[in-house]
């Protein structure tokens, strides 16, 4: 019997999204997005990271079309990297996500040092 071997890569920056997360307490970005332009206030969004957005229903039949093709085909092995195919800076999604869901708001870009200065040193919000 063949060992079947594949990895299916997803970086962190793809931004996995889909209905799932609609009962979580935070939610995904596009839910964030939304949330906050209801609530009427600024959305600050950096410009300077870049992501490739993936539906996750898209993610979910990707990885089944290569487990499958992977059983008729035994050359199909290896890393393959399962994000969205069109790059993407948060800025730039965020406006996307609201003019799609019909929605205004102010949305202003900021970087990454900006974020970094005003969560004391960290990119990152714990």
């Amino acid at each position: 019997m063949r060992r079947l071997i594949w990895i299916g890569r997803l970086s962190f920056d793809s931004g996995v999204f889909g209905v799932g997360a609609l009962n979580t307490a935070r939610g995904n970005f596009p839910e964030v997005m939304l949330r906050l332009a209801r609530e009427g206030k600024p959305i600050r969004v950096v410009e300077d990271h870049l992501a490739s957005p993936t539906f996750a229903p898209a993610l979910a039949s990707r990885s089944i079309d290569l487990l499958e093709r992977s059983l008729v085909d035994e050359s199909i092995s290896g890393v393959f990297h399962l994000g969205g195919a069109q790059p993407i800076s948060w800025f730039e999604y965020a406006k996307l996500i609201l003019a799609t869901a019909g929605l205004t708001a102010e949305v202003q870009a900021t970087n990454d040092r900006n974020i970094e200065r005003q969560r004391g040193g960290r990119s990152f919000q714990l």
